[in-house]
């Protein structure tokens, strides 16, 4: 009972943490923001490269889906991986503290019959794998001469980054060895299907996740080059790297559901680096070519699931 109480009260605590970041951030965001300007570039927006955005983000859900099928020993259909996927966007957009991310094991559980939490295992994978991602876009922007508008803070994040991922990279590949991880009580026995999906990951499956996590990113590099053509901001396919890189170091940061608020704030700061001053137009509707489709889909998949 007590532990239960302890449990609700830190939950309250981060949701309230997370929503206070989030607002703060929507707030810097939002301070010079002109509803005339926002009005006449939405009006503007070339609809071709924002429908072709969209379409690529879908694309990209099936690249995910293909490279989670090597996190697991058995075989698994495509369109579950990629139903699933979706449906934890969509849990991740209207749920608080990333629950998208349990609602995707359990419906991917209800499909494959596999233990959640060992689905979770590999969902952690994942997140080590979008790391490397981000560890790789900032190999590429280390060759321009990007660190006299980039933050030195960020490079020192970047980083502990890489330490932080390589050790778990090379943990992954260990883990089974080591007995002491492993749960004997009854009470603890789900860790041991947590370090199972953790550690399903071998040699040769791990080259080709790493394949379509380059895939991955090179697909959203595109697409938010694709959104500010668009809008006709005519940045650089370097700086649409830098707003990525930016963007998605802010995501780390605990937000509201959506990552409302963080997303549009890290934006905007990083348009603010380049001379763009009004930058909330680019950052809603950047934000709104992920949010709702993947919501809509993600909604429809889950409905579907339900109906079976």
């Amino acid at each position: 009972m007590i532990l239960d109480m302890k449990n609700r009260i830190n939950n309250f605590f981060k949701i309230l943490v997370s929503s206070f970041l989030g607002i703060l951030f929507l707030f810097f965001s939002l301070q010079e923001f002109d509803y005339n300007l926002f009005k006449e570039s939405f009006i503007s927006i070339n609809f071709f490269f924002l429908i072709t955005s969209v379409l690529l983000l879908i694309i990209t859900i099936f690249l995910r889906a293909m490279r989670w099928s090597f996190l697991f020993n058995i075989p698994i259909g495509i369109n579950d991986l990629y139903k699933s996927q979706l449906v934890g966007y969509m849990g991740n957009n209207i749920l608080p503290l990333r629950l998208g991310e349990l609602l995707k094991a359990y419906f991917l559980e209800k499909k494959t019959k596999i233990p959640k939490f060992k689905i979770i295992g590999t969902i952690v994978f994942e997140r080590v794998l979008d790391l490397l991602g981000l560890i790789i876009l900032f190999v590429v922007l280390f060759n321009f001469s990007i660190f006299n508008i980039f933050p030195y803070q960020y490079v020192k994040i970047i980083f502990l980054i890489l330490i932080f991922t390589t050790f778990l990279i090379i943990l992954s590949f260990n883990i089974n060895r080591i007995k002491a991880l492993r749960f004997k009580n009854k009470y603890f026995l789900f860790f041991n299907d947590i370090i199972d999906g953790f550690s399903s990951i071998n040699k040769m499956n791990f080259l080709f996740s790493v394949f379509y996590t380059i895939l991955i990113w090179i697909s959203y590099i595109v697409v938010v080059y694709l959104v500010q053509e668009s809008m006709s901001l005519n940045l650089s396919f370097i700086q649409c790297i830098i707003i990525l890189l930016i963007s998605s170091i802010a995501l780390m940061i605990p937000s509201l559901p959506g990552n409302i608020g963080t997303f549009e704030g890290s934006i905007v700061y990083t348009l603010l680096l380049f001379g763009i001053e009004d930058g909330f137009g680019f950052a809603f509707i950047l934000h709104a070519v992920s949010f709702i489709p993947y919501t809509l889909l993600g909604l429809f998949y889950l409905i579907e699931q339900r109906n079976s």
